[in-house]
């Protein structure tokens, strides 16, 4: 049968990009039938492959899809997607995909972020005058030392830390140097998400839970709670621009 065959090649983000688009036979836009689609993307190191069907492709209505991206650091997805994502190691994440009513899912999330591992969903807004995030986000294992990118350093790999600087302890017990978190007014963010157990070069920690919301740029942690050795530390945080 007939398709449509689209290719595309050029730069993007100062990326090299390459696209292969395939689609049914342009007639079949107009059928009641679910319109089948692929696509791959290349974008320098980050692929992006978009698999599956849309009931009503010229609304991108009715999708069933899957979504698959991977590459060596998820702070390139931000030109990608318009959320800024701070650095992490190398990751694979995947799930199904849906748009309706300016809104898109992800859905049935499963993936790897070095050695941690996720699943869940999460949803964007776009409606709003600026993006809205919500994610419902869980993980069996965390390697803290992947999340250098969240307070500013560069993660390190499974096998090796955070390349952040030695700095000489003050008898403080947070540090007091400022943190350089991305982009935060860019969008509002409300993130649930839960721990089983996290990994550190200290006393490993279990049951975390954090409820975390961004808006306008003041972020609010409630409650940050996880249980170590055998009771558990719980506080909210609030953190505001300056």
């Amino acid at each position: 049968p007939s398709q449509i065959v689209a290719a595309a090649k050029g730069t993007y983000a100062n990326q090299p990009i390459t696209a292969q688009f395939t689609g049914g036979a342009l007639l079949s836009l107009r059928d009641d039938k679910p319109y089948p689609i692929s696509l791959q993307v290349a974008n320098g190191p980050t692929k992006v492959s978009l698999t599956g069907t849309v009931q009503d492709p010229l609304a991108f209505a009715g999708a069933d899809l899957k979504l698959d991206l991977a590459g060596p650091d998820m702070a390139l997805l931000t030109p990608l997607t318009g959320i800024a994502i701070p650095k992490t190691p190398a990751y694979r994440i995947a799930g199904q995909l849906d748009y309706e009513a300016g809104s898109v899912k992800f859905t049935g999330l499963t993936g790897k972020v070095g050695s941690s591992d996720l699943e869940g969903s999460l949803q964007v807004d776009t409606t709003k005058a600026r993006p809205v995030l919500t994610a419902d986000l869980q993980s069996r294992l965390v390697d803290l030392k992947a999340l250098g990118g969240f307070i500013g350093a560069d993660p390190g790999d499974a096998g090796k830390g955070t390349k952040a600087p030695t700095r000489r302890p003050n008898g403080r017990m947070l540090p007091d140097i400022p943190v350089d978190l991305p982009k935060l007014t860019f969008a509002d963010v409300h993130l649930k998400y839960r721990a089983a157990h996290i990994q550190g070069r200290a006393q490993p920690l279990d049951n975390m839970r954090a409820d975390m919301d961004i808006v306008n740029g003041e972020v609010k942690l409630h409650p940050l709670a996880f249980g170590i050795g055998g009771g558990q530390i719980s506080g909210t945080i609030d953190l505001a621009p300056q």
